[in-house]
């Protein structure tokens, strides 16, 4: 009975942490060459769904409606890309969420290149936060 209690505590524990993943990475402003920060996303688990989330943070004042380039490139190497808004980027740091619910159209690393198109100097860094959901599809 000791052993079969064992089993279904490890079984439960491992789907519990199999269920959501998040990675984060940051990247200071000085860090990156030329003015645009360059981040890997794994998407590989075609029976999973991603959440990303853009964090910055202001070097003395808050500025509101930065926009942003973004480029997605697929595995593949094709490339779309669209101009979205962070509300706002404080001193103390601004998380956002960028997109929820994210199913690619190709598995596999892809690459998400963020470049600030305006008060660039402003900017301490940048980072993205992605979640991988299982079992989301």
């Amino acid at each position: 009975m000791k052993a079969f209690r064992s089993i279904l505590l490890a079984s439960v524990l491992l789907i519990a942490c199999d269920r959501v993943s998040d990675v984060s990475e940051f990247v200071k402003a000085g860090d990156i060459p030329g003015e645009e920060y360059s981040f890997l996303v794994d998407m590989s688990d075609s029976t999973a769904s991603y959440d990303l989330s853009f964090y910055s943070r202001a070097v003395e004042e808050s500025l509101s409606s930065l926009p942003l380039r973004v480029t997605w490139v697929s595995p593949s190497g094709e490339a779309a890309a669209e101009t979205v808004y962070m509300a706002e980027v404080s001193r103390e740091g601004s998380e956002e969420s960028y997109r929820s619910g994210v199913v690619p159209s190709e598995y596999g690393g892809w690459t998400l290149r963020i470049r600030p198109l305006a008060r660039k100097e402003s900017i301490y860094g940048f980072g993205l936060t992605y979640r991988k959901v299982n079992g989301a599809r």
